[in-house]
C-alpha cells in the first residue's frame, strides 16, 4: 500500500497549520513522566496524521488523483498502525497523558464524520476522555472539544 509522502512529513519542519500549538502543548501532560518518550512518540505519530490529512487542502488535484485511494481520511486512520505500541498499554492503564493524546486522536477522527461509517466516533471518543479524565484535565483537551464542538472557542 502507498502512503504517499507519509515517510516525508516532518512536523517540526513542516507544519504552519495553527492547530499544531494545541498538539505541542500536551507535552506540559508529561514532562516528569517515566514514559515521556514514549508520549512523545507519541505526540509525533498525531501531529504526524494531522499534518497528512492537512495537506490535501492545499495540494495540487493531480497529485490527489495519483495517490488514488489514500486521501486526507487516511491520515487519523494511520495513528493506529504507527503510534508505539507502549502507547496502547497505558492507554488501556488510563494514565492521564495517554487520554489527552487519545482526545487529539478522537478530534482528527472527527473528521471524518462526513462518512456514515465514521459518524460519531471521534466525538464519543472525546467525550469518554472528557468523562474519565475530570475538570483538571480540561485545558489540556480544550481543543479537541472545540473540534467534536462539546465546548466553544
Amino acid at each position: 500500500m502507498a502512503l504517499g509522502n507519509w515517510f516525508e512529513l516532518d512536523p517540526e519542519k513542516d507544519n504552519s497549520d495553527p492547530a499544531d500549538e494545541y498538539f505541542r502543548g500536551c507535552r506540559e501532560t508529561w514532562e516528569d513522566a517515566n514514559c515521556s518518550e514514549i508520549y512523545e512518540k507519541t505526540l509525533q505519530t498525531l501531529r504526524k496524521c494531522h499534518l497528512y490529512s492537512h495537506q490535501f487542502t492545499f495540494m495540487d488535484p493531480k497529485l490527489v488523483d495519483e495517490w488514488g485511494y489514500n486521501r486526507a481520511w487516511s491520515g487519523p486512520l494511520m495513528f493506529i498502525h504507527f503510534a508505539p505500541e507502549p502507547y496502547f498499554t497505558l492507554l488501556q492503564q488510563r494514565q492521564p497523558p495517554a487520554l489527552v493524546l487519545f482526545a487529539f486522536f478522537g478530534a482528527l477522527l472527527h473528521g471524518l464524520d462526513d462518512y456514515w461509517f465514521m459518524e460519531g466516533w471521534g466525538r464519543s471518543i472525546v467525550e469518554v476522555v472528557e468523562d474519565v479524565l475530570g475538570a483538571y484535565w480540561k485545558p489540556w483537551i480544550s481543543w479537541p472539544l472545540q473540534v467534536v464542538e462539546m465546548e466553544q472557542t
